[in-house]
């Protein structure tokens, strides 16, 4: 036969073990009840998109010749070509200073710089704007 001791050794034995089972389903609880947040790579992506589009054109010799002619209508069609239709865009052909003037300013915008020095033996010191956002 069992004592009381025993047999009050075995419920204390019961409820310890009981007790940390507690501890880790609270810890892991607390640990794992924050989701981790979507990573934003639309921004990136469309940084990376418009840059390969004006690197494209700048690889076919397109770029320069409308630069040199001021053609900033011209690079908007070809880059329309280019980019997917989900993105909307602004490009610009400028100096020193840039206008934003047809950029929204509700929307997550980016923004890319191209600079082109010359064409043939022009030395031009232009680069093109480039705002991207999507639709």
């Amino acid at each position: 036969m069992k004592t009381e001791f025993q047999r009050k050794k075995g419920f204390v034995y019961t409820l310890e073990v009981l007790v940390a089972v507690g501890i880790v389903v609270v810890v892991a609880v607390a640990v794992f009840r924050s989701f981790p947040e979507k990573t934003q790579t639309d921004i990136a992506t469309l940084k990376v998109q418009g840059f390969h589009a004006l690197k494209y054109l700048d690889d076919t010799e397109v770029i320069r010749k409308y630069i040199s002619g001021n053609n900033e209508s011209v690079i908007e069609n070809e880059l329309k070509a280019i980019l997917p239709s989900t993105i909307n865009f602004e490009a610009e052909i400028c100096g020193t200073s840039c206008s934003s003037l047809n950029v929204p300013e509700n929307k997550d915008v980016v923004s890319i710089d191209y600079y082109v020095a010359g064409y043939r033996s022009e030395y031009l010191e232009r680069r093109i704007k480039l705002w991207l956002w999507k639709k």
